[in-house]
Protein backbone atom coordinates (compact mmCIF):
# COMPACT_ATOMS: atom_id res chain seq x y z
CA UNK A 1 0.00 0.00 0.00
CA UNK A 2 1.43 3.67 -1.33
CA UNK A 3 1.47 6.09 1.84
CA UNK A 4 -1.17 8.77 1.11
CA UNK A 5 1.68 11.79 0.97
CA UNK A 6 3.72 9.79 -1.38
CA UNK A 7 0.83 9.05 -3.75
CA UNK A 8 0.18 12.52 -3.42
CA UNK A 9 3.52 13.55 -4.68
CA UNK A 10 3.17 11.65 -7.93
CA UNK A 11 -0.50 12.53 -8.51
CA UNK A 12 -1.59 8.10 -7.90
CA UNK A 13 -4.21 9.87 -4.80
CA UNK A 14 -6.92 10.51 -6.79
CA UNK A 15 -7.72 13.32 -4.36
CA UNK A 16 -7.15 16.02 -7.12
CA UNK A 17 -7.54 15.58 -11.17
CA UNK A 18 -4.01 15.22 -13.12
CA UNK A 19 -3.00 19.12 -14.19
CA UNK A 20 -3.20 18.23 -17.86
CA UNK A 21 -6.98 17.84 -17.24
CA UNK A 22 -7.91 21.17 -15.78
CA UNK A 23 -7.80 24.06 -17.88
CA UNK A 24 -4.83 26.01 -18.09
CA UNK A 25 -3.34 27.74 -15.20
CA UNK A 26 -4.69 30.90 -14.17
CA UNK A 27 -1.65 33.08 -13.61
CA UNK A 28 -1.37 36.18 -11.93
CA UNK A 29 -3.81 38.60 -13.66
CA UNK A 30 -2.28 40.50 -16.34
CA UNK A 31 0.78 38.22 -15.78
CA UNK A 32 2.54 37.04 -19.24
CA UNK A 33 1.32 33.41 -18.40
CA UNK A 34 -2.41 34.35 -18.02
CA UNK A 35 -2.23 36.82 -21.44
CA UNK A 36 -0.56 33.98 -23.14
CA UNK A 37 -3.76 31.35 -21.91
CA UNK A 38 -6.18 33.72 -23.42
CA UNK A 39 -4.63 34.30 -26.67
CA UNK A 40 -4.50 30.51 -26.85
CA UNK A 41 -8.39 30.00 -25.94
CA UNK A 42 -9.14 32.99 -28.10
CA UNK A 43 -6.74 32.04 -31.44
CA UNK A 44 -8.69 28.22 -30.70
CA UNK A 45 -12.15 29.88 -30.50
CA UNK A 46 -11.41 32.51 -33.84
CA UNK A 47 -10.48 29.53 -35.43
CA UNK A 48 -13.28 27.60 -34.68
CA UNK A 49 -15.86 30.22 -35.64
CA UNK A 50 -14.18 30.65 -39.22
CA UNK A 51 -13.91 26.95 -39.87
CA UNK A 52 -18.05 27.23 -39.34
CA UNK A 53 -18.07 29.83 -41.36
CA UNK A 54 -16.18 28.94 -44.12
CA UNK A 55 -17.76 25.01 -44.29
CA UNK A 56 -21.30 26.64 -44.09
CA UNK A 57 -19.98 28.45 -47.32
CA UNK A 58 -18.85 26.25 -49.06
CA UNK A 59 -22.15 24.19 -49.42
CA UNK A 60 -22.83 21.01 -51.42
CA UNK A 61 -20.57 20.13 -53.94
CA UNK A 62 -17.20 21.04 -52.45
CA UNK A 63 -15.06 18.32 -51.85
CA UNK A 64 -14.74 17.96 -47.68
CA UNK A 65 -10.89 17.26 -47.91
CA UNK A 66 -10.74 21.21 -49.14
CA UNK A 67 -12.59 22.79 -45.90
CA UNK A 68 -10.48 23.51 -43.06
CA UNK A 69 -11.21 21.48 -39.64
CA UNK A 70 -10.21 22.27 -36.52
CA UNK A 71 -10.06 20.16 -33.38
CA UNK A 72 -11.12 20.43 -29.64
CA UNK A 73 -8.31 21.67 -27.59
CA UNK A 74 -7.20 18.85 -25.43
CA UNK A 75 -4.45 17.79 -23.17
CA UNK A 76 -0.92 16.44 -23.94
CA UNK A 77 1.68 15.92 -21.41
CA UNK A 78 3.44 18.82 -22.50
CA UNK A 79 0.51 21.23 -22.20
CA UNK A 80 -2.72 22.00 -24.55
CA UNK A 81 -3.04 21.80 -27.80
CA UNK A 82 -5.45 22.04 -30.62
CA UNK A 83 -4.99 21.09 -34.23
CA UNK A 84 -5.77 23.24 -37.56
CA UNK A 85 -6.06 21.15 -40.52
CA UNK A 86 -6.02 22.77 -43.67
CA UNK A 87 -6.01 21.17 -47.95
CA UNK A 88 -2.33 22.51 -47.78
CA UNK A 89 -1.15 20.53 -44.47
CA UNK A 90 -2.00 20.81 -40.64
CA UNK A 91 -0.92 23.08 -38.09
CA UNK A 92 -0.96 22.20 -34.11
CA UNK A 93 -0.75 25.00 -31.46
CA UNK A 94 0.50 23.51 -28.31
CA UNK A 95 0.08 25.97 -25.43
CA UNK A 96 2.99 25.00 -23.31
CA UNK A 97 1.63 26.83 -20.12
CA UNK A 98 5.00 28.71 -19.68
CA UNK A 99 4.15 31.41 -21.72
CA UNK A 100 5.06 30.30 -25.12
CA UNK A 101 3.05 29.04 -27.96
CA UNK A 102 4.09 26.85 -29.98
CA UNK A 103 2.74 26.65 -33.50
CA UNK A 104 4.10 23.31 -35.62
CA UNK A 105 4.05 22.40 -39.13
CA UNK A 106 2.91 18.98 -40.56
CA UNK A 107 5.60 17.71 -42.70
CA UNK A 108 5.85 14.22 -44.00
CA UNK A 109 3.70 12.90 -41.73
CA UNK A 110 5.52 14.79 -38.62
CA UNK A 111 5.17 18.05 -36.62
CA UNK A 112 8.07 20.75 -36.99
CA UNK A 113 8.23 23.83 -35.17
CA UNK A 114 7.33 26.67 -37.44
CA UNK A 115 7.25 30.11 -35.27
CA UNK A 116 6.22 30.91 -31.61
CA UNK A 117 3.55 33.66 -29.97
CA UNK A 118 4.07 35.05 -26.85
CA UNK A 119 3.67 38.38 -25.18
CA UNK A 120 5.95 41.40 -24.63
CA UNK A 121 5.13 44.01 -22.39
CA UNK A 122 6.39 47.71 -23.93
CA UNK A 123 5.68 49.80 -21.14
CA UNK A 124 2.77 48.85 -19.31
CA UNK A 125 0.92 47.74 -22.77
CA UNK A 126 1.36 43.96 -23.77
CA UNK A 127 1.81 42.76 -26.99
CA UNK A 128 1.84 39.65 -29.09
CA UNK A 129 4.52 38.74 -31.31
CA UNK A 130 5.17 36.18 -33.28
CA UNK A 131 8.34 34.50 -34.22
CA UNK A 132 9.91 31.93 -36.68
CA UNK A 133 11.96 29.07 -35.15
CA UNK A 134 15.05 27.62 -36.36
CA UNK A 135 17.42 30.56 -36.33
CA UNK A 136 18.86 31.66 -33.42
CA UNK A 137 18.55 35.08 -33.62
CA UNK A 138 15.46 35.27 -35.75
CA UNK A 139 13.24 38.68 -36.21
CA UNK A 140 9.75 39.15 -35.11
CA UNK A 141 6.93 40.55 -35.61
CA UNK A 142 3.69 41.97 -33.66
CA UNK A 143 0.58 40.55 -34.67
CA UNK A 144 -2.91 39.83 -33.69
CA UNK A 145 -5.49 36.96 -32.91
CA UNK A 146 -7.63 38.12 -36.54
CA UNK A 147 -3.88 38.82 -38.57
CA UNK A 148 -3.09 34.98 -37.54
CA UNK A 149 -6.48 33.66 -38.47
CA UNK A 150 -6.09 35.50 -41.59
CA UNK A 151 -2.48 34.07 -41.86
CA UNK A 152 -3.96 30.80 -41.68
CA UNK A 153 -7.03 30.63 -43.33
CA UNK A 154 -6.72 33.53 -45.95
CA UNK A 155 -10.65 33.47 -47.02
CA UNK A 156 -12.07 33.48 -43.80
CA UNK A 157 -15.14 35.51 -44.10
CA UNK A 158 -15.33 35.40 -48.10
CA UNK A 159 -17.29 32.95 -49.90
CA UNK A 160 -15.62 30.17 -51.01
CA UNK A 161 -18.48 28.96 -53.30
CA UNK A 162 -17.15 31.59 -55.11
CA UNK A 163 -13.55 31.49 -55.23
CA UNK A 164 -13.70 27.66 -55.61
CA UNK A 165 -15.90 28.52 -58.92
CA UNK A 166 -13.46 31.11 -60.52
CA UNK A 167 -14.68 34.47 -59.22
CA UNK A 168 -12.74 36.90 -56.52
CA UNK A 169 -9.30 36.61 -58.29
Amino acid sequence: MIRRTVARAFGMSGDEPPRMETSSPKGAKGSRMALVNQLFTDLQERFEKSVREIAAAAGEGVPPESIPRITKVRPRPEGLEFILELPSGAYRFLDSMDGIIWIFREEDRRFLEDRLLTIQFEGEVPRIIERPTGMQRSPFRYTSVPRLVKDFLPFAGEDLVVRQRGGLE
